[in-house]
């Protein structure tokens, strides 16, 4: 394991990087790792006359509070990437700082496996009875690939909802309403299990539709009582 020879973050709002419109400028956290140095732009936008003033003051404040956090996070990072091999650069603890933290880039392959795992853990605790669903559930991932041009390679964090779209479309053209129902409430369940699972920081199937019309209109057939036959029908004749 690399020890750090020499470690520094420091933090800066600068008014050369202000918009005109607005006078924010986000703030910077520059990373100095062994005499390499690099910027790293975060997410906040400040005044950087305010955020002087703020970083001068004595005592806490919403700024300085902020400034520690994101300390924290890229200390706790540096650790990781320690702990995990890496070789700490400035380089790529930005590059981990903007993934969220040293972690594996999990795949669709990586995910549909855990996934199908956990649906048959539920069938063998017998939560699912229908062998069925286990096949319809790898029917699903063979869909996904096929219809987004995605292999089990892809990272599920590079997904999109454009993506999902495109599976949407090619499943309602393939299948019957209730079929393609089915294979679209099934790739929500699965984003939703990865999501969930801290796996993705966003689901993209979550604005998916699963043909609401349609399953109301079944649910409503269901309930319907049988219609009356007329005479005609009684009689097996037509007019």
């Amino acid at each position: 394991m690399a020890e750090r020879q020499t470690f520094n973050i420091s933090f800066y709002c600068f008014e050369k990087d202000a918009r005109k419109k607005t006078g924010l400028a986000p703030v910077k956290a520059c990373i100095i790792i062994n005499g390499q140095r690099t910027y790293c732009q975060l997410q906040r936008q400040y005044n950087p006359d305010e955020y002087k003033r703020a970083v001068a003051e004595r005592g806490e404040n919403e700024i300085k509070k902020y400034i520690n956090q994101q300390r924290q996070l890229f200390n706790q990072y540096a650790d990781e990437m320690q702990a995990e091999g890496y070789e700490l650069t400035a380089d790529r603890l930005k590059e981990f700082f903007k993934r969220g933290g040293v972690r594996k880039e999990y795949t669709l392959g990586d995910m549909f496996g855990e996934y199908t795992g956990y649906v048959e853990e539920k069938y063998r605790s017998g939560e699912i009875r229908d062998r069925r669903t286990l096949s319809r559930h790898h029917m699903t991932e063979k869909l996904f690939y096929e219809l987004t041009n995605t292999t089990p390679d892809t990272a599920v964090s590079r997904i999109t909802t454009t993506d999902l779209k495109r599976y949407e479309s090619g499943v309602l053209k393939r299948y019957e309403k209730s079929t393609a129902a089915g294979y679209l409430k099934k790739i929500k369940t699965f984003f939703k299990f990865a999501f969930d699972n801290g796996k993705i920081k966003r689901n993209p199937a979550s604005l998916i539709r699963v043909l609401p019309t349609l399953t109301r209109s079944l649910s409503m057939s269901a309930s319907m009582p049988p219609r009356a036959a007329g005479s005609a029908e009684m009689s097996g004749l037509t007019p």
